[in-house]
């Protein structure tokens, strides 16, 4: 029986800074240890089909969570408050 691991991660691959790179490296040691991953992080447009089909890691969303403005993709979304604000602190 093959045991399943969760990683879950702000950022993931293509993020290039120490967490995401350290989430993104454990979830592919797993994988090459024969565990069944799924690493979740909030995606952005960031094309994973390559990722998935190299490494074996399946990827999933967290979803579009409130308080979060960047990316793994490294683009950033604004909500309405941020939009707001932006246009009397320019």
């Amino acid at each position: 029986m093959m045991k399943k691991v969760v990683i879950i991660s702000r950022a993931i691959y293509p993020h290039q800074s120490p967490r995401p790179m350290r989430a993104t490296e454990l979830a592919k040691e797993f994988v090459r240890q024969g565990y069944d991953v799924t690493l979740y992080g909030l995606l952005g447009k960031f094309n994973y089909q390559n990722f998935i089909e190299k490494t074996g890691v399946t990827i999933k969303s967290l979803g579009n969570p409130i308080f979060s403005k960047q990316n793994s993709d490294e683009s950033h979304k604004y909500n309405l408050l941020d939009k707001v604000l932006s246009k009397f602190f320019q």
